[in-house]
């Protein structure tokens, strides 16, 4: 399985990334909509079962999610580690949002909060 992965990272140095450079963003900001939009569904329930402590095991799954769905994506060296590091600094300011929407009891916050998250991470990608 090693060679594989070698021949992946040769692929992804060749200039033909650049080439699908719109496919790939295209690719990137419909998962990240996606898994937000079912990681929101998720939030809603389970934090009225288990409370605010469910808000980090839910961000954090969300970014492992998000981040073994970007790997096997034919992104450009280098890309892929800006991105990972976004969903890391985006996801951590989601939780303080989450935190904070959830302490306020608006489910209008919550939204807001994490509308914010995927507009930030769609800048991220925009900007990739």
């Amino acid at each position: 399985m090693g060679w594989l992965k070698q021949a992946w990272t040769w692929v992804r140095r060749l200039p033909v990334a650049a080439y699908i450079k719109p496919m790939w963003k295209g690719l990137l900001a419909e998962l990240v909509q996606e898994e937000g939009d079912a990681l929101q569904g998720r939030l809603r329930s389970i934090v009225a079962q288990k409370g605010l402590g469910a808000i980090d095991h839910l961000i954090d799954d969300w970014q492992g999610r998000l981040k073994r769905r970007i790997e096997p994506l034919p992104l450009p060296l280098g890309v892929e580690r800006r991105l990972l590091d976004a969903i890391q600094v985006q996801g951590d300011n989601l939780q303080k949002a989450l935190t904070t929407a959830v302490v306020k009891g608006g489910p209008g916050a919550v939204d807001a909060a994490f509308d914010a998250a995927q507009e930030a991470l769609r800048g991220h990608i925009a900007a990739l």
